[in-house]
C-alpha cells in the first residue's frame, strides 16, 4: 500500500514538473509581457474615444447606427400610463404595454449606439 502511494506521489510530481517545462517552452517572458495587460490599463469595454470604433466597426455600420439614432433626437420619452400597465392585470392583454415598452427600448438602444 505504501509503495502504491509513493509511486502515485512520484508520478504526480513528474507530471507537474513536465507541465511546467511545457508551459515555459511554449511561452517565453517576452511573449507573456506582450499579451498581458499592464496594471491600470485594463478596460473591459472600449471607451467612446478609442480607435476600436473607427478601426473595427465598418464605416457603413457606423453610418447606419448614426442615422438610426438621429431619428430619435429631440423626441420626448413617452411615459407609461398606469392604466396600460394595469390592463394586463384586468383582462390579460399585454399588447399595449409591450408596444410602449418596446418603443422606449428601441429609442434608448438607437441613441446609445
Amino acid at each position: 500500500m505504501r509503495l502504491s502511494i509513493t509511486m502515485l506521489c512520484l508520478a504526480v510530481c513528474i507530471g507537474i514538473s513536465a507541465q511546467e517545462r511545457i508551459f515555459s517552452t511554449m511561452f517565453n517572458r517576452q511573449m507573456l509581457d506582450s499579451i498581458m495587460v499592464q496594471p491600470g490599463k485594463y478596460a473591459p469595454l472600449p471607451q467612446a474615444g478609442d480607435k476600436y470604433w473607427t478601426d473595427s466597426v465598418p464605416q457603413s455600420v457606423r453610418k447606419s447606427y448614426i442615422e438610426y439614432g438621429e431619428q430619435y433626437l429631440g423626441k420626448p420619452w413617452q411615459s407609461l400610463p398606469a392604466t396600460v400597465f394595469a390592463e394586463f392585470k384586468t383582462n390579460g392583454n399585454r399588447v399595449n404595454f409591450e408596444a410602449l415598452t418596446f418603443q422606449k427600448r428601441r429609442q434608448l438602444a438607437a441613441l446609445v449606439m
